[in-house]
């Protein structure tokens, strides 16, 4: 009804993440908290998820979204997201006007380019 997605995103859990780091006792890792390590992630994926409507304004509003959890052999869990936004974005200047990438200014924001 709606056609084919626009994108197609994989957002993976870190278990580097604060979050998770701060809930480990000494010796553990991540794969010692898996209910920890759900929670995070689901935090984050919901937050992501409630960005992708209004994070690209050019290409019109989020049609729908379709997401798929799964657990890599790690034990972390990552998720593909189909996203179909009203404007399609089929030709290179489509694309420029929606995705960019640039190095923050703020220092705490330039923390989390490496």
């Amino acid at each position: 009804m709606y056609g084919p997605p626009t994108f197609f995103v994989t957002f993976t859990c870190n278990g580097d993440w604060l979050e998770i780091r701060s809930r480990l006792q000494p010796g553990q890792t991540y794969t010692d908290i898996p209910v920890i390590v759900c929670q995070v992630f689901k935090q984050k994926l919901s937050c992501l998820m409630s960005l992708f409507r209004m994070i690209f304004p050019n290409a019109g509003c989020l049609l729908y979204s379709i997401q798929r959890v799964e657990f890599q052999k790690h034990g972390l869990p990552h998720a593909h997201i189909l996203l179909k936004y009203s404007k399609d974005c089929v030709l290179p200047e489509d694309i420029d006007c929606i995705v960019s990438a640039h190095i923050p200014e703020a220092a705490d924001d330039a923390d989390i380019v490496h």
